[in-house]
């Protein structure tokens, strides 16, 4: 009996330590173009990975554990794919397989494209944790009364409207308003850092809320941490695409407050050049951000392992 002769009746699941799932071949393809590969490689080497288990077992339910699936695909991977490729294929399921945590950190004003890049980014390295210091910062809106923080109860580029008498090395209102906006969002971020690390959970958070010089030394240089300030040099673009995004009611705000907003974005800029930390430009397009990240990922991903 031949393996095309049992297609439509046989099926193959795949066996954790806690945990049970279907294999399916276009989930795999669609995890191998995340990781890169081609479109049309992916289909077709999901196709020969399906066939080898096939022929490997003759029970019309297969269930195999999940390092033997690996092994499969790591196996077709060596003989179909160039070299390049398939060790970059190996090597992230080396790092599923370990559970190793990493935490990406995209600093960015909205607008730079730093949504886009999170989203691929979670679906390339199967990060199912994707964090928006927007959200971060509703929370401790609930928390912390406006009485206490009133900076915190505005958005960032109108925060010095509410500016408490504060003693700083800086002059301007606009960025120590957004500083002590950021602050309090920043300190919640680490410590959303440190449970992630703790607990072995692979987590993706951007925003414009993450201040690196609030964040601890050990964290901003731990192996498990990528941190890149996102932002788009091309002012006209990065309005057109705030203008975009915003409703009618909001256009005339994000107009009249650009400036401010430039601001922020160059401040953030600014201070992670400073700290020597990764800026990335979107004037290349999502794609060539996207590759940047995935290529510090990789290149991080041996520490780990």
């Amino acid at each position: 009996m031949t393996v095309h002769e049992f297609s439509g009746q046989r099926s193959i699941r795949i066996k954790g330590d806690n945990y049970e799932y279907n294999f399916s071949r276009g989930i795999l393809a669609h995890t191998l173009i995340d990781m890169g590969i081609d479109y049309e490689v992916s289909y077709d080497l999901a196709l020969k990975i399906q066939d080898r288990i096939f022929q490997n077992y003759l029970q019309d339910v297969i269930i195999i554990s999940e390092s033997e699936y690996t092994q499969f695909i790591e196996s077709a991977t060596d003989e179909l794919l160039p070299p390049e490729q398939a060790e970059k294929v190996k090597l992230i399921l080396d790092w599923k397989e370990r559970g190793k945590p990493i935490v990406i950190l995209l600093a960015g004003i909205e607008g730079t494209g730093g949504t886009t890049i999170a989203k691929s980014l979670a679906d390339r390295f199967s990060i199912s944790q994707l964090v928006s210091t927007k959200y971060v910062s509703n929370i401790l809106r609930k928390i912390i009364a406006p009485e206490l923080a009133p900076e915190l109860h505005s958005k960032t580029y109108k925060a010095h409207e509410h500016l408490r008498p504060i003693d700083s090395v800086l002059s301007d209102d606009v960025l120590l308003g957004f500083i002590e906006n950021a602050r309090f969002v920043t300190v919640a971020v680490e410590a959303l850092i440190r449970r992630a690390l703790t607990e072995g959970i692979s987590l993706i958070i951007r925003g414009e809320h993450i201040l690196p010089r609030y964040l601890s030394d050990d964290i901003l240089r731990s192996p498990n941490v990528i941190y890149s300030a996102v932002t788009l040099s091309s002012r006209r673009e990065h309005l057109r695409r705030l203008i975009r995004s915003k409703d009618r009611r909001n256009e005339e705000e994000i107009i009249l407050n650009y400036n401010s907003i430039r601001k922020i974005n160059d401040y953030l800029l600014d201070v992670s050049e400073q700290m020597n930390l990764m800026v990335i430009d979107n004037k290349g397009g999502i794609e060539e951000s996207l590759k940047m990240i995935t290529d510090m990922v990789l290149d991080r991903i041996p520490q780990l392992l």
